[in-house]
């Protein structure tokens, strides 16, 4: 065998060891890489760290395809995504010489489309604050619509260390959307600055919004001379500052107030201030509750354990269903010179109740106290009770209050009024009833509070069971096209931009339904019927509802509901379709379909 011949064993070997040597220096095979477990929680990805780890690359792979690459210093990151879509996370732990030591599995973190089936999840302090107006905006024709978003909490929040500016600050930027808690818990909300919209809670302001399902634990709210209370028509509340055509349902606090108790203000500026809502117009508060102390002073003030004022007006306002386990102090310091402009409305419900269409099945079970420091103040100011303040005529109640429950030390159920009004009906009870299930019966069997499905009966007095009374519909879709704009607009009633309930009167009997109104809808879309032959509602498997255009009543009388109240005080009946009932005429139609449309057909042109 030649010399040249005999190298060649070795030469390959050297080519061997440097091929071992090369892939070293890149990190272990694949297949030799260790594992470690990468778990997702919300928007939250965590791992368990690795021994021998400098960092860890974690890799994303977009929805739209691509992908990045962030550095790691730690066990656990926040997914910063804000496009809808699902996005797959991988780690692999890297050492400090750069070599990949160990691969996790892959997780999926879903961002929702912000809809009613696929909510946008909040899992985190940061994802809480982020939150801001609560909605999209679509065009239809020369219309914008504010679409609510919807978002759901994924886990218990605490914010005990976290400053927390209020979500929808004010009436521009109101929150529209629907936040669900899914009954989860937020624990140690504290506010103690105001802002220059004067409206201070975990949200400012609520717009045809929705808030349900959520518990705040421990919460404070605690303004002083050095809070920046600046403004008169102020609004604070611990779950929301304003409530305009809203809902809250299955909402319940834990906490206290103490708004200014060692300042004096002056002139006639006001506030209101409430355990659960500053101040409401329209809307509903339906099976929610507050626990707590609330102290508030200024120049005239409305404070209630529910809500501190609500508003009169055309809007529906209804409280059903609520407890208020309070105590409320009302303080009020206004004057100018020698005049008093002194008014305190304290109540362990609601301050001052200036407008309401129902207030039913609630219980009171604490006290009120209404005060001033100001001589001359007519008496007749310095008002407590159940409610600090009704609207009436003269010593009478006009607001209807029907099957209310009150701790018998509280001496008024107006501090106002002394005669109840007609029809209405209220309780005072000592602790003894209180504690007893057959109290809240009838002669006949019957409840004047559900205890079955509602209420239960607690160590102390009734206590709410934590359901939800707003009506859980179906996702019916509904179709506009209109053939003389050439305009389509589809959108479901759980997105739905207007009020969602109404209450009709037929035969004498007072039906409260959840719904729309023909008129409103097509008038908050801009549309008219002006040139339209007839209007038609259709859905698969039934006959066309054919609309005459030439009387207008006709679609103020015409509503399309979901679901309808025996009474605002017991559970709703979803339908499983819509039902099409015109109370002109007295005629209804039920549609079971998921899709009903609603065309407006052009009229046909003479032949000349």
């Amino acid at each position: 065998m030649s010399r040249r011949f005999r190298y060649i064993p070795f030469v390959a070997l050297l080519l061997l060891l440097s091929l071992l040597l090369f892939s070293c220096k890149k990190g272990k095979n694949t297949s030799e890489l260790g594992t470690f477990s990468l778990d997702i929680s919300g928007s939250v990805l965590t791992w368990n760290a690795v021994e021998g780890a400098d960092h860890y690359d974690l890799r994303c792979e977009l929805p739209e395809g691509g992908n990045y690459t962030v550095t790691v210093h730690g066990v656990s990151f926040t997914v910063p995504q804000s496009t809808v879509g699902d996005y797959l996370y991988q780690a692999t732990a890297v050492s400090g010489s750069g070599t990949a030591i160990a691969r996790s599995n892959s997780v999926v973190y879903h961002l929702g489309k912000g809809s009613h089936l696929d909510p946008i999840l909040i899992s985190s302090v940061e994802e809480l604050k982020a939150l801001t107006t609560g909605c999209v905006s679509k065009a239809f024709g020369g219309k914008v619509l504010d679409v609510p978003l919807y978002y759901k909490l994924t886990k218990d929040l605490d914010l005990a260390g976290f400053s927390m500016n209020p979500i929808g600050a004010s009436d521009s930027d109101a929150f529209k959307g629907s936040f669900d808690g899914d009954g989860h818990v937020i624990k140690n909300l504290t506010l103690t600055k105001s802002n220059s919209q004067g409206r201070i809670g975990l949200f400012g302001y609520l717009s045809k919004a929705v808030v349900k399902n959520l518990t705040l634990q421990n919460a404070t709210m605690l303004m002083n001379n050095n809070s920046g209370v600046t403004r008169s028509g102020l609004e604070y509340g611990l779950l929301a500052a304003r409530s305009n055509e809203s809902v809250i349902d299955n909402c319940h606090v834990i906490g206290s107030i103490e708004f200014l108790k060692n300042v004096d203000t002056t002139g006639s500026s006001y506030v209101c201030v409430g355990g659960v809502v500053g101040a409401a117009s329209g809307g509903k508060i339906f099976a929610s509750s507050f626990e707590g102390e609330i102290l508030a002073r200024y120049s005239q003030v409305n404070v209630g354990g529910i809500v501190g004022y609500i508003w009169s007006g055309d809007q529906r306002f209804v409280m059903a269903n609520c407890l208020s386990k309070a105590h409320v102090i009302g303080v009020a310091t206004g004057k100018e010179g020698t005049t008093s402009y002194a008014k305190a409305r304290a109540g362990v419900l609601a301050g001052t109740v200036a407008g309401a269409y129902e207030i039913s099945a609630n219980v009171a079970y604490g006290e009120s106290k209404a005060e001033t420091p100001v001589e001359g103040t007519l008496a007749s100011d310095i008002v407590s009770g159940v409610f600090g303040n009704t609207a009436g005529s003269s010593s009478t109640n006009t607001i209807p209050i029907r099957n209310l429950f009150y701790s018998a030390a509280i001496e008024k159920i107006s501090g106002n009024r002394s005669v109840l009004g007609e029809g209405n009906t209220a309780y005072p009870l000592t602790e003894e009833q209180f504690r007893s299930g057959a109290t809240f019966l009838t002669e006949e069997g019957g409840s004047l509070l559900d205890l079955d499905a509602i209420w239960k009966m607690g160590a102390e007095h009734p206590v709410l069971r934590g359901v939800a009374q707003e009506i859980a519909h179906d996702d019916v879709t509904v179709a506009i096209r209109d053939e003389i704009s050439e305009r389509a607009f589809d959108f479901s009633f759980n997105d739905s931009f207007l009020p969602l309930y109404y209450t009709v009167t037929m035969d004498r009997k007072t039906n409260y339904y959840a719904g729309l109104m023909l008129n409103d809808l097509l008038s908050t879309l801009g549309l008219s019927v002006e040139g339209a032959e007839k209007v038609v509602i259709s859905a698969e498997g039934a006959d066309d509802i054919v609309l005459p255009v030439s009387t207008a009543s006709t679609f103020a009388s015409t509503y399309l509901f979901y679901g309808n109240y025996g009474s605002f005080s017991a559970l709703p009946q979803p339908y499983s379709g819509v039902l099409i009932l015109n109370a002109g005429t007295k005629e209804s139609f039920t549609l079971s379909a998921k899709t009903v449309t609603i065309t407006i057909v052009k009229a046909q042109a003479e032949e000349a």
